[in-house]
């Protein structure tokens, strides 16, 4: 398996079953919606190791793909739950 795809599924096995454990943990009152973008991110890691990724524009896709993750859910997101847990007394 490509290493790039190894590191995502590892990213996504622990990083995300983390977060997805504090949220239930803290009962934090958007799990639900938050998971859904957790499962849409794994379903993404699924189907990249099901496609090609030889051409230029596959590539692309990959980075977009990946660009929106990493800004948009982790600065928004991500941001909300921690503020949630720090006010739960989290670090």
């Amino acid at each position: 398996m490509d290493p790039s795809i190894r590191y995502l599924e590892t990213y996504a096995r622990s990083h995300l079953g983390i977060e997805e454990r504090y949220m239930d943990l803290f009962a934090y009152p958007e799990t639900a919606a938050h998971k859904v973008q957790h499962q849409v991110f794994r379903e993404f890691i699924e189907d990249l190791k099901k496609t090609e990724r030889s051409s230029t524009l596959e590539g692309a896709r990959l980075c977009n793909k990946l660009n929106n993750w990493f800004t948009e859910h982790i600065r928004t997101i991500d941001q909300t739950l921690g503020l949630f847990l720090k006010a739960q007394g989290q670090k």
